[in-house]
């Protein structure tokens, strides 16, 4: 059995349906993919509402998504290219020649900076594991794993930006599908960027900057925030989102502590508006003045405490701001 994601009409979010359907063997030229991640961008967006004209014109009901990688299963009559198992792309060793520093250092400081880059994957030698498993385990017991040669289906790729800001940096620890990696025991994960926010209206240069730097880098952090709290709420992973911008009232209240205990939490919290100018803090080259790291780090602190002891307070116990500068005081002194 598969699941798609399907719409019977044209509309805003509400008209997604997830539903299963039954596996159907591919056709003369087709294969059949394991999907094991897909993309979601504003074509679907605009087919989902009626906008993209092309899309508009099928007939309903209509599964949208043009965008997927992972593991042909079957194959059609006619096929050579691919065979059962084959997975759509593999893994390097011979990083040499690859400026990894450079990428990673041109996405931390600009995200976009990357997306044009072209890479030849000829020069290279590649390999895949021969079990298949997408399943992400400890790093020694990752190189004990066996390896076959291995050639990717596409010499020459255009690779775009992972994405330390958009995809929190967890490429390597959080999986779609299985979750956090085995070793790990409680995760904690922090979105210093905050909530994503509307964006204003712009013509030219700056509506382009908008959309590359802006609306598609928020649709991808915002996915993947969806899949960690999705592991959280559903599943037995253990750990916790801190987001900047929530307030302490808003933590605990989805929390669903004691409105007593909350009233008695936040009256020794940031108020809304100190947490609204904490959030809205833009990225800055200067230094910070006083107030603005004092409030900064306060925030940051609440967030992380109340966060933690909301979801988790058989694990971890409330300390106040001022409780715990009191405590660092006392202990430098």
């Amino acid at each position: 059995m598969a699941r798609e994601i399907a719409i019977d009409r044209f509309g805003g979010p509400e008209v997604l349906q997830p539903r299963v359907v039954p596996d159907t063997a591919p056709g003369p030229g087709e294969v059949r993919i394991r999907q094991t991640a897909i993309g979601v961008n504003f074509t679907d967006v605009h087919g989902r509402r009626g906008d993209y004209a092309p899309l508009r014109a099928m007939p309903l009901p209509l599964v949208l998504g043009i965008e997927a990688a992972g593991v042909v299963e079957a194959v059609g009559e006619g096929v050579e290219r691919f065979r059962i198992g084959d997975s759509l792309f593999g893994y390097s060793y011979d990083t040499q020649k690859v400026p990894l520093a450079d990428a990673v250092a041109s996405s931390a400081g600009f995200p976009g900076l990357i997306g044009p880059l072209v890479f030849d994957t000829r020069p290279y030698q590649w390999f895949r594991y021969k079990d298949r498993s997408k399943i992400l385990v400890d790093p020694e017991t990752q190189r004990q794993r066996k390896t076959e040669p291995f050639t990717p289906d596409f010499p020459i790729v255009h690779l775009w930006d992972g994405g330390v800001y958009d995809n929190h940096g967890l490429e390597g620890l959080h999986d779609f599908i299985h979750g956090w990696r085995e070793d790990i025991e409680f995760f904690i994960i922090s979105d210093g960027a905050g909530r994503a926010r509307p964006e204003r209206y712009s013509r030219g240069i700056k509506a382009l900057m908008r959309i590359s730097t802006g609306i598609m880098m928020d649709q991808v952090r915002s996915l993947r925030s969806r899949a960690i709290v999705e592991r959280l709420i559903n599943h037995d992973d253990l750990g916790a989102f801190l987001q900047a911008g929530n307030s302490s009232r808003y933590i605990l209240s989805q929390a669903k502590l004691p409105q007593v205990e909350i009233d008695n939490i936040c009256a020794d919290s940031m108020t809304d508006e100190d947490v609204k100018l904490a959030a809205e803090m833009p990225t800055v080259i200067r230094k910070l003045t006083e107030v603005e790291f004092e409030r900064l780090f306060r925030h940051g602190f609440e967030v992380a405490d109340h966060t933690l002891y909301g979801y988790h307070p058989e694990i971890f116990t409330h300390m106040s701001f001022s409780q715990a500068r009191s405590s660092a005081r006392i202990r430098s002194t």
